[in-house]
């Protein structure tokens, strides 16, 4: 009855008249469209012969090889305890592709879940139970993509959950329960690497596990689209299980352009969130909201004219400077607490903020507590102070 309910919800929602059945004792011989009683045995003949707005409907089981789900206009409703192995979501010369993936489907196997290879115009929506791969999640080289993931529980696979090739823009949109990266590669977990492009990355979760590894090259999070790009990334906590890191790379979360909205806890070993200059031109900005604690700088810029604004708690462990600034014209507001920690001899002093370049400082409801300047500036800046109190450990 709740399958029933739910298909013909589905059948209202997107004007579905016409069915093809999909069953792993069926036959792709005898498979008719519209008919229950005659289902395919695989997803690819049922795609063949379906029609565009058909729905294919795909009963319990494990579905292996070659799916082939990429045939403009179908949509897809999988049944509880339907496995799809190998996803067969790869889209190489390809344009114009329009799926929606709906129901309780898992995705298992050891190939990429969706590739984008020189296609363009793709767009894919898909509600599912979990996502369970050894590979990428989503690995694209496409133009105008866009793609929206609805899962229920967790997504965990090798390698990276996103990486974004020269030339790709459109926009990822995720929301499920736990995102978990199962090896200990040392590659970022989320790199968006289009450079001049601008993208869209939204990601919705409880929390986000990097790998787990005893070093580490690359960020967990590498932000580097173009300067129009938004990354909205909302979670419990993003926790970062590299035991050293020991590269310029090696922030929780690496900014190079466009607008990060970013709300959460990050608790590392590393350094927190790095805004990086680097010759690099186009604007930037960061709303960052949640708490940091980290080995590290927790927030270091270098990108000129780059504006951030955080809210809640900055906890720095073992590290000259909470917040370090070394670009020019650069705004940064504050609100909430700035901390400073010595743990295992650590020996030297610990400021709050420190800048090397002039910047626009406004505090706003901000408590610092550190062993040495709370502010310390090589160069004019101006600071407007609404509401703070500092607090010296050792004066």
């Amino acid at each position: 009855k709740f399958i029933k309910n739910e298909l013909n919800a589905l059948s209202s929602r997107i004007g579905i008249t016409n069915v093809v059945f999909v069953d792993v004792n069926g036959s792709d011989i005898t498979g008719e469209r519209n008919k229950l009683t005659k289902p395919f045995k695989t997803i690819s003949e049922a795609t063949n012969a379906a029609q565009y707005n058909d729905l294919i409907v795909v009963f319990p089981g494990t579905y292996i090889g070659n799916n082939n789900m990429h045939k403009d206009g179908i949509n897809y409703y999988l049944y509880p305890n339907t496995i799809i192995q190998n996803s067969g979501m790869n889209y190489t010369n390809l344009s114009s592709i329009n799926i929606k993936i709906f129901g309780h489907g898992q995705f298992k196997g050891t190939s990429n879940l969706i590739r984008l290879n020189n296609s363009y115009d793709i767009n894919i929506y898909v509600e599912c139970e979990l996502i369970d791969i050894n590979a990428f999640c989503f690995d694209f080289g496409a133009s105008n993509a866009n793609i929206t993931f609805k899962v229920t529980k967790d997504i965990k696979f090798s390698g990276r959950f996103l990486t974004t090739n020269v030339g790709t823009f459109g926009s990822l949109s995720v929301e499920c329960r736990d995102i978990t990266r199962s090896d200990a590669t040392t590659w970022a977990t989320i790199r968006t690497n289009s450079y001049n492009t601008p993208y869209t990355l939204n990601i919705k979760c409880r929390d986000i596990y990097g790998p787990s590894t005893t070093s580490a090259s690359e960020s967990v999070m590498w932000l580097n689209c173009g300067s129009d790009s938004v990354y909205n990334i909302e979670c419990r906590d993003v926790i970062d299980r590299r035991v050293s890191a020991n590269s310029s790379y090696i922030w929780v979360i690496y900014h190079r352009w466009g607008y990060l909205n970013f709300k959460g806890n990050i608790k590392a070993t590393a350094p927190g969130i790095h805004g990086y200059g680097g010759g690099f031109t186009g604007s930037m900005s960061a709303n960052l909201e949640g708490s940091i604690d980290v080995y590290g700088r927790c927030i270091s810029f270098s990108r000129a004219n780059s504006s951030w604004r955080f809210n809640g708690t900055l906890i720095s462990r073992n590290s000259p400077y909470v917040i370090f600034n070394s670009g020019t014209g650069n705004k940064l507001y504050l609100t909430g607490r700035v901390i400073t920690i010595k743990e295992d001899g650590y020996v030297g002093d610990m400021q709050g903020i420190y800048t090397t370049q002039n910047i626009d400082l406004i505090l706003d409801n901000l408590t610092i507590t550190t062993d040495n300047e709370s502010i310390f500036s090589t160069q004019p800046i101006n600071v407007n102070v609404l509401t703070v109190v500092y607090y010296l450990n050792d004066p």
